[in-house]
């Protein structure tokens, strides 16, 4: 068995809090900000798309999600808020976008950011001025397959901030060995092909996480989009290049004017020469057939490719 598939049949075990050592996070007692600025670079950035998508499962409502993917720190005068929490995130510590930012913010002695890292220069910055501070051991992983414990890091300093959360349970009892066959078919299915993935604007932080990883993981050029919005432009691309792309779609609601959407959106594809995939993300495997509707929300697997 590979370092990789290791990685993956045991991504379980960051679906929890264990391993994270948190320090100075009662600086943030009390804070109960009225929105979250999440400072990040490609798969550290991954822990705010998911915050962004689940924030009302987890208790937070309309509370605006700002992530910021650049140098120095974003203008955020339009949304008006006055307890902002800024969180600077890097697997390795040294990303030089989120240091910038953070020696940035430092200049600024009125607020207290948090930071969530594996060590290196931001580690040392926080530590150096008693920022609050998660932490977590890199071990073998790298920073697209650590999307998990960055994630339960990030809800530390949220709940740490007053934030009351809900829904947030450890799933470390989940299998991703159960989709290790439907992986591997799948692998198959993209293999050689340009891989655009299609989701919905609830499964937009999935469709987002998968990119990255085809990106990084399987060095394979591939994009992410959402629908309705690609019938708009995209799908036109399809007449001439149709045969050279894999179109991936994860979606898992059934009924109403998108499902019909979809299903269309996959027979046209189809027909233009795309290898289609409809793939359901509550149970970690293809759909019986374009459009069809045996997607279990039982025994739901890993929806986090590594």
């Amino acid at each position: 068995m590979d370092l990789f598939e290791k990685n993956i049949l045991e991504s379980n075990r960051q679906l929890g809090r264990n391993g994270l050592t948190a320090l100075n996070l009662r600086k943030l007692s009390g804070r109960k900000p009225d929105g979250i600025v999440i400072l990040g670079m490609g798969g550290s950035n991954l822990p705010g798309e998911i915050l962004r998508s689940v924030r009302r499962e987890l208790g937070l409502g309309n509370l605006p999600v700002i992530l910021w993917k650049d140098y120095d720190l974003p203008d955020i005068g339009e949304w008006r808020l006055k307890r902002p929490l800024y969180v600077f995130i890097s697997f390795s510590g040294n990303t030089e976008e989120p240091v910038s930012g953070l020696a940035e913010f430092l200049k600024n002695k009125k607020r207290v950011p948090a930071v969530v890292a594996h060590g290196g220069k931001m580690e040392s910055l926080a530590r150096r001025h008693g920022l609050p501070l998660v932490l977590f051991p890199a071990a073998d992983l790298n920073p697209r397959q650590y999307t998990g414990r960055m994630f339960y890091g990030l809800l530390e300093v949220l709940r740490a901030s007053g934030l009351a959360l809900r829904g947030e349970s450890d799933f470390t009892g989940l299998s991703p060995a159960r989709s290790r066959n439907a992986g591997r078919a799948l692998a198959r299915k993209l293999r050689n092909k340009v891989v655009v993935i299609y989701t919905d604007e609830g499964n937009r932080h999935l469709g987002y996480i998968w990119k990255i990883k085809l990106n990084e993981t399987s060095k394979n050029l591939a994009f992410a989009n959402i629908l309705p919005e690609m019938n708009h432009n995209e799908i036109v691309g399809f007449e001439r290049k149709g045969s050279a792309v894999a179109a991936l779609f994860i979606h898992d609601r059934t009924g109403g004017r998108l499902e019909k959407r979809i299903k269309i959106t996959q027979k046209i594809l189809a027909e233009k020469g795309a290898t289609v995939v409809p793939w359901c993300p509550r149970a970690g495997r293809p759909w019986s057939a374009p459009g069809g509707r045996s997607c279990s929300r039982t025994g739901r697997a890993s929806t986090w490719p590594n």
